[in-house]
């Protein structure tokens, strides 16, 4: 049975995602024709043919319940194109890929789906559906008919021989059907041996128009930080130094132009002797390739052990450094001191690996004297970070537990405030601002929503007038 397996905007130029690589090798092994929709990559082609009348918005600028919806506006000929094409080939399956950016848009291009051809299966899965409540709220939604709630690898082939037999899905673990209320259970299917899955199938990808191949390697994180959903939803589960090892070879074998990959996992090294494993079998058979990924900063990764990684091809590692204060570092449960951080980023420059450092700017609990110590160790340490990519803080992923902050959340989640008016969006904008100048002083480059660093002021400066008139007129009161 043919199967669509759609991304919609907005998400990553540089890598494609895994999972549509993973389910796409799933199906194939039982028999089905997936094929792959990737509609990011045409929009980005499509805004750099000449500028959208509306451009996807930044997460951070949208509330959660309405992001996007009127965003594919500028794109209602393509999308219209892709739902015929859809319906033409003969998918009964419409599969979408959800993360937290292109929910509006998906949820369009469902409905479009379900006008043309009601009988064609949409499904929604994705790392936005790894809480029960948000599948809840999507199995809800015009247009779509399953919610696959958590890891799919199994639901969602599952569900695809169900339709290709009887014509619609059943209700099952980590299935949850339109109009089932009676069915929606707080069940999963985790995978317990990544071993056990098929290796990545990317044939239905454009691999041309992207830096190389995203890898999963683990699933769920090794710690706690408070700000991150990853270690709440899933359990920490890793392939085999020898399984992973073994899906590098395989791609290099069926793509042998591609040799670069994106470790995609939360984090590489949250089995550190098992990352060194794999280095030493990269090295052991002369593969060249280039491989990136994300890091947690832990004293055991020495630079001895840099350097291997160096070895076997690693290029960059991104690392969650979030700020340069311990108290606001041990109030995020980060599991880290500011001189850890710091001798992370000069092992890994020193071994010649690029850094990228993740940085949290306006945590509650931060002070003025808090965020003064990161501008100190912006300055004392910039030299050894390659690329800053600091974020405005948001509350979504603290839950309720706002009293433990002393926070006054608002209708928009961007503007939320501490109760003792220290912490408000402006007072975040003023040090966004600070830390983005420390940073460029030392050299370091600044990616943020995809601008120019001259162009930041700009955006921050309409940022805080939207801020502004919405705060005259009463529409960011507490939520």
């Amino acid at each position: 049975m043919k199967v669509a397996l759609l991304l919609c905007p907005s998400w990553d130029a540089q890598f494609p995602t895994y999972a549509l690589a993973a389910l796409s090798a799933q199906l194939r092994r039982r028999g089905h024709e997936p094929a792959v929709f990737d509609l990011n990559l045409a929009v980005k082609r499509l805004d750099a043919l000449g500028p959208a009348a509306a451009k996807v918005p930044a997460s951070a600028e949208s509330p959660h319940a309405d992001l996007m919806e009127d965003s594919t506006e500028p794109y209602e000929d393509y999308f219209a194109a892709v739902a015929d094409r859809v319906v033409s080939e003969g998918h009964r399956v419409a599969a979408f890929q959800l993360f937290l950016t292109n929910v509006g848009a998906s949820a369009r291009l469902a409905r479009m789906i379900k006008e043309r051809d009601p009988g064609v299966t949409v499904v929604f899965g994705g790392s936005e559906c790894l809480t029960f409540e948000r599948c809840r709220h999507y199995a809800g939604l015009d247009g779509v008919d399953a919610v696959l709630y958590g890891e799919a690898d199994a639901s969602f082939p599952r569900l695809v021989d169900e339709v290709a037999r009887e014509g619609r899905p059943r209700r099952g673990r980590g299935v949850l059907l339109r109009g089932d209320e009676a069915g929606w259970k707080d069940e999963q299917e985790p995978v317990e041996d990544l071993d056990a899955l098929p290796f990545a199938d990317y044939g239905g990808h454009r691999l041309g128009a992207y830096r190389g191949k995203s890898l999963h390697t683990c699933r769920g994180c090794v710690r706690r930080c408070v700000f991150c959903s990853e270690w709440r939803v899933r359990a920490f589960r890793r392939m085999s130094p020898e399984r992973v090892h073994a899906e590098v070879l395989h791609q290099l074998d069926r793509d042998p132009g591609v040799r670069t990959f994106l470790f995609a996992d939360s984090l590489v090294n949250g089995d550190l002797r098992g990352l060194e494993a794999f280095c030493d079998r990269v090295t052991a058979d002369g593969l060249r390739i280039d491989w990136n990924g994300y890091a947690i900063v832990r004293p055991d990764m020495t630079r001895a052990c840099c350097d291997k990684l160096a070895r076997s091809g690693c290029g960059e590692l991104f690392f969650g450094i979030e700020s340069g204060s311990d108290k606001v570092l041990a109030a995020v449960a980060k599991g880290t001191t500011a001189a850890w951080n710091a001798r992370a980023l000069e092992d890994a420059r020193a071994a010649g690996i690029r850094t990228a450092a993740g940085w949290l700017v306006g945590f509650p609990t931060e002070t003025e004297s808090d965020f003064q110590d990161s501008l100190a160790f912006m300055a004392a340490h910039g030299r050894h970070i390659s690329r800053l990519d600091p974020n405005l803080f948001t509350i979504e992923e603290l839950g309720a537990d706002w009293d433990r902050y002393g926070l006054t959340p608002t209708r928009q989640a961007t503007y939320w405030r501490t109760r003792d008016g220290r912490n408000t969006f402006p007072v975040r904008v003023d040090r966004f601002r600070r830390l983005v100048k420390t940073a460029l002083e030392q050299g370091v480059q600044v990616y943020w929503e995809g601008l120019a660093p001259e162009r930041f002021d700009a955006r921050l400066d309409a940022m805080l007038e939207k801020y502004e008139r919405g705060e005259a007129r009463g529409a960011w009161a507490a939520a």
